[in-house]
């Protein structure tokens, strides 16, 4: 449907006026919507104009100022202003968000090998540049053997999932033994292979 609850419409109310408000619910054709003058209407899904919000509930955004990575919990009107309160993903804060403070937070699912602008390797660093502008770092730890095939695993598991990836390998991976490391590129390619088929990605299992 071209509407869902918890968008801001622009909407045609009984005598004839456009005015904005906010779908609190929806039957067949029907939808119920709060008005920014906090009068209720039941009207035709005909008499709305056209969906206002640029972002909706559930979206995973990022907020800019903050550079915070955000998920979307409400929308609602302010002085005729479309506002957001988001979620912010790790510290589990609720901001408040005009919408020019939000970007969409770039798909990650599905890297296609034609994403990869660059790869360098200069031990202990492995960077890859993307084409989308953007470029990823990791770095080997102190007294651990440089690896290509670890640091561009990691490198796509950090444009994955972001700078906390270590706790998506955490959590289906089990802690790391103490002193402990991969001793092959295959055993890190295993280990990202796994988190990717227990996330369920579009990537299906495939690296």
């Amino acid at each position: 449907m071209k509407y869902k609850v918890g968008d801001i419409v622009e909407f045609m109310d009984y005598d004839g006026a456009m005015k904005y408000g906010l779908i609190k619910d929806i039957c067949m054709s029907f939808v119920y919507i709060e008005s920014c003058d906090d009068a209720p209407y039941y009207i035709s899904i005909n008499n709305i104009h056209h969906r206002c919000n640029k972002y909706r509930v559930g979206q995973q955004l990022r907020r800019k100022d903050l550079a915070l990575e955000c998920i979307v919990t409400r929308v609602l009107l302010v002085n005729h202003r479309i506002c957001y309160y988001v979620l912010a993903i790790g510290n589990d804060e609720e901001y408040f968000a005009f919408e020019d403070q939000l970007t969409i937070k770039p798909t990650n699912y599905g890297i296609a090998r034609n994403d990869i602008d660059k790869v360098i390797f200069n031990d202990p660093a492995t960077i890859i540049i993307w084409k989308d502008g953007t470029k990823t770092v990791v770095k080997t730890a102190p007294g651990e053997t440089y690896n290509k095939w670890a640091g561009m695993a990691l490198c796509i598991s950090k444009k994955l999932y972001g700078d906390r990836f270590h706790r998506i390998f955490k959590e289906y991976c089990g802690e790391e033994e103490e002193k402990s490391s991969f001793s092959s590129w295959k055993e890190w390619h295993e280990a990202l292979v796994e988190v990717c088929k227990n996330m369920g990605g579009k990537n299906n299992g495939e690296v």
